[in-house]
């Protein structure tokens, strides 16, 4: 199964899970409105918190059926797949690129990071998150004999330790 039908088919049937440690990444936004571009938006969850704390987001993911999720609950999003550039007219449009939990899906994540230098402001905030491989329980899971790809999204190609 390709990605983007794994990601479809799990937007059919559920939606994303709002976990503890994003609160931690939501108390680094500022107060002040702002526009934020939300990568790997799912189907809204963390776009929801963020609106609530007053900024305008714009979200965008690989898969068709979160996106049209994601614009049914009143959001404007569209399909990207961040490997390939944004288009120019998004150029320096964002104060913040939101991107938690997709660097570990990039094939080549410092291109990345350079298609979203390319849409934040000077001086924008780039608030981006990854799972720590070596969590203790997947550390006690690998004495087990279990490997990283078992224990993490089937679709991870790379893993950090942070």
């Amino acid at each position: 199964m390709l990605q983007n039908e794994f990601h479809n088919e799990h937007y059919i049937k559920k939606r994303e899970i709002f976990r503890t440690y994003k609160e931690k990444a939501l108390s680094l936004l500022p107060d002040a409105p702002s526009k934020v571009l939300d990568i790997g938006c799912g189907t809204g969850v963390n776009s929801e918190k963020i609106r609530k704390r007053g900024h305008k987001v714009t979200g965008t993911d690989v898969s068709e059926t979160a996106i049209k999720r994601y614009n049914d609950s009143g959001f404007d999003g569209f399909i990207h797949n961040v490997n390939l550039p944004f288009s120019t007219n998004l150029k320096g449009k964002f104060d913040i690129v939101w991107i938690l939990d997709v660097f570990e899906h990039l094939e080549a994540p410092q291109k990345t990071l350079k298609h979203i230098s390319d849409v934040l402001v000077n001086k924008g905030l780039l608030i981006l998150t990854v799972p720590n491989s070596s969590w203790y329980i997947y550390r006690v899971l690998h004495l087990l004999g279990k490997t990283s790809t078992e224990l993490q999204h089937p679709y991870h190609i790379r893993f950090y330790n942070v």
